[in-house]
């Protein structure tokens, strides 16, 4: 607080032509030096601290301080009008700077939270759209699926029977959860044809068929 409050506001011309000028040389001293403790103090200064901090030993010099109005005194405590004005103009500024910085603040956390509900609504956004490609991404390898199968059946059918079609097409087909493409698709070159005379001479459709085969049989019954 002291750093905030070095000094007070002293008007010389109102000190010459005040009532002070009827006291003596004393108590008009005294005064300053009151003064000042009151101001460090905040106001907030008995007359028995006054006198114990200042060493006052000469009562008149003080009394002449009272009888002048220059200084008061209520249950105690001084009281020095023009400083009390100060401290109160101080204390309206605090105020109203806290409050600023208060509002400053509160738009602050406002802004954070809205960026943050921003942030979590954007992060939905990208969720979601994650979903639909991963949907349509399923839906696009489904369909070519779909084509790979009716493609082998509709050259092939008269040349292999179904079980060579059908272990070939799982074979081919298969992919990973998050993969885009199917095995046949990440090949280099893939022709059906020699791929599917290679499986049907190297008689894979004779091994036992996988789980996937299990849980997809008879695709070509369909």
């Amino acid at each position: 607080m002291a750093k905030e409050l070095p000094y007070f506001k002293f008007e010389p011309s109102e000190y010459i032509a005040g009532n002070i000028q009827m006291c003596s040389m004393e108590a008009q001293g005294l005064f300053i030096n009151i003064c000042s403790l009151y101001w460090i103090r905040l106001g907030n200064l008995p007359e028995k601290m006054a006198k114990q901090k200042l060493f006052i030993s000469n009562a008149n010099a003080l009394q002449e301080l009272y009888d002048e109005s220059i200084i008061k005194k209520n249950e105690g405590l001084i009281s020095i009008t023009f400083l009390d004005e100060q401290l109160e103009e101080f204390k309206g500024t605090s105020e109203k700077r806290r409050n600023a910085a208060n509002k400053r603040w509160s738009n602050t956390s406002a802004m954070q939270v809205h960026s943050k509900s921003n942030a979590i609504r954007e992060e939905k956004k990208r969720e979601e759209k994650k979903r639909e490609e991963k949907k349509k991404e399923d839906k696009d390898i489904k369909a070519r699926q779909l084509a790979f199968k009716n493609s082998l059946w509709n050259k092939f059918k008269n040349d292999y029977n179904a079980k060579t079609l059908e272990a070939f097409y799982l074979y081919w087909t298969e992919h990973g959860d998050d993969d885009k493409k199917m095995r046949f698709e990440k090949e280099k070159s893939f022709s059906v044809s020699l791929r599917l005379k290679n499986w049907a001479k190297n008689n894979f459709d004779k091994t036992e068929p996988t789980k996937q085969f299990t849980n997809n049989a008879h695709l070509f019954m369909s």
